[in-house]
């Protein structure tokens, strides 16, 4: 259930759309010393309170890079995601992306680790909807959410 969440909270975040977290709350100190083992250096860190599952999510900026990290409560460090490019997909990934959704353009892409999986975190779009896939290493996707234009927020 922690993984989906997190997952759904990337694609959330990767769409722009608001989380449903506290503005700006107290991180306790196991939480904010395991950030700082994992991530020293970070800057402009912001932190949100999933409240259904006790989980804090920081998006922050290191080595020129827009990171996610996911901690629990007492501070294990659950889930990372990172920005990538395109090209930096895997080739399986990009082929079947490209020949499923050959329509569609890639807008961003969140390389997600939880433990000893990556997944990657693609959202597409054309002039009439907008999709979030879920890329695995075996080429395999999975159309997380779809939605037509007219429904799509603005970014």
């Amino acid at each position: 259930m922690k993984k989906l969440l997190i997952a759904a909270t990337l694609f959330i975040s990767l769409c722009s759309f608001s989380v449903q977290a506290s503005e700006g709350p107290a991180v306790g100190k196991r939480v904010e010393a395991a950030f700082q083992k994992e991530f020293a250096g970070a800057r402009a860190v912001k932190w949100e309170l999933i409240k259904k599952e006790n989980i804090y999510h920081a998006q922050f900026r290191l080595n020129n890079e827009r990171l996610n990290a996911f901690f629990g409560e007492d501070g294990t460090l659950l889930a990372t995601g990172r920005f990538i490019g395109v090209s930096s997909l895997p080739l399986l990934i990009r082929k079947n992306v490209n020949s499923k959704y050959h329509e569609y353009q890639v807008q961003e892409v969140i390389e997600y680790t939880s433990g000893n999986e990556t997944t990657y975190l693609i959202a597409i779009e054309n002039e009439k909807a907008r999709m979030l896939l879920q890329g695995y290493n075996s080429g395999s996707l999975y159309v997380f959410k779809k939605e037509k234009k007219n429904d799509v927020a603005k970014l």
